[in-house]
């Protein structure tokens, strides 16, 4: 059976903080695939995340989307095209405090389904009431601003504000930082039923096990390239360190 991919090429070559990359960064994403990222500080898994995003330019580079290279000049594009990113710093980026839950949650939809300027009021309460109830946010009401939620229920809002939409690739940064051990394992659940549904999935995380238990390969990076991608019986932290440190298989031995 031929393999579906959701990312069939990415190709980027990039100018990171501090560093030029010399080489392209090649990424493939099956659908239904959890693509884990991982690497130390600096390695430039964000700047890739960014990247397919179009939250940062590109040098130079391409995204191949189930069979069509896309013109990606801006976020707004990726968006147009079922790409939704949950950034690293979810206070700064993903979310706007002063307004409700309702208000976070439907940001985005009511912008791509809006008709002439108006969403109907019954259409929005329906998808706030799904979200709520599906993702178990703690929340007095949807009308509740959203800065006053525990960090946890935050993170559930930002998902639920990209779910809304109905992605094809979900690109998750450190997807359960500063979030309670419940929250986590909601949030694992959840990343492992939307790839189990078919959506593509990558996720940036600088806890290990977190990223070997969620992912089913991991493309290791250390100084804006790709070093290494690790699949089945290879996903262990060992692995995984040893790769973003530099050490060879000679050392490793």
């Amino acid at each position: 059976m031929e393999q579906q991919y959701a990312i069939e090429m990415l190709h980027i070559t990039k100018k990171f903080p501090g560093i030029i990359a010399n080489d392209d960064i090649t990424l493939q994403l099956r659908k239904g695939e959890i693509l884990g990222i991982a690497g130390l500080d600096g390695s430039g898994r964000t700047e890739v995340l960014r990247a397919i995003f179009a939250a940062d330019k590109l040098y130079r580079g391409k995204v191949v989307l189930e069979g069509n290279e896309l013109s990606l000049s801006s976020s707004i594009d990726a968006i147009r095209h079922g790409i939704g990113l949950l950034p690293e710093e979810r206070k700064r980026q993903g979310i706007v405090n002063c307004l409700s839950v309702k208000d976070n949650i439907t940001m985005l939809y009511s912008q791509l389904h809006a008709k002439c300027g108006f969403l109907r009021k019954a259409d929005d309460d329906a998808i706030v009431r799904h979200y709520i109830d599906e993702l178990h946010i703690k929340t007095p009401s949807a009308m509740q601003a959203v800065g006053n939620l525990s960090g946890g229920n935050q993170q559930k809002v930002v998902v639920s504000k990209w779910l809304s939409i109905s992605p094809r690739i979900l690109l998750l940064d450190e997807p359960t930082q500063g979030i309670d051990v419940g929250a986590k394992a909601d949030i694992y659940q959840l990343i492992d039923r939307l790839a189990r549904e078919g959506m593509g999935v990558i996720v940036v995380s600088s806890d290990l096990i977190e990223i070997i238990n969620l992912s089913n390969r991991i493309v290791v990076m250390r100084d804006g390239q790709a070093i290494k991608t690790l699949e089945s019986d290879e996903l262990t932290e060992e692995n995984v360190m040893l790769y973003a440190m530099g050490v060879n298989a000679d050392e490793k031995a």
